[in-house]
């Protein structure tokens, strides 16, 4: 599990989100919606550990409409707080 972490923290470091150009943070913003729709996040791994973890239905909505507004409604590059 700890290497999905570090593999996934590769792919997207919100610590370092200031610094991707616009365009990837909008690719990354994208991805992070269908990554959760198709269900890939958080990985199975984890979710068998935390049951918790997954996401309903409304979660992935709540996930999917932030991404998308954030993306879609920026022209200069969005803070993650």
């Amino acid at each position: 599990m700890a290497s999905d972490v570090h593999r996934g923290r590769a792919e997207l470091n919100f610590s370092g989100w200031g610094t991707y150009p616009l365009k990837k943070q909008q690719e990354l913003l994208k991805e992070t919606c269908v990554e959760v729709s198709e269900r890939k996040m958080p990985v199975a791994a984890y979710t068998l550990l935390h049951p918790s973890a997954k996401f309903t239905d409304t979660d992935i909505a709540v996930v999917c409409s932030w991404t998308r507004s954030i993306a879609q409604n920026r022209t200069q590059s969005p803070t993650i707080e």
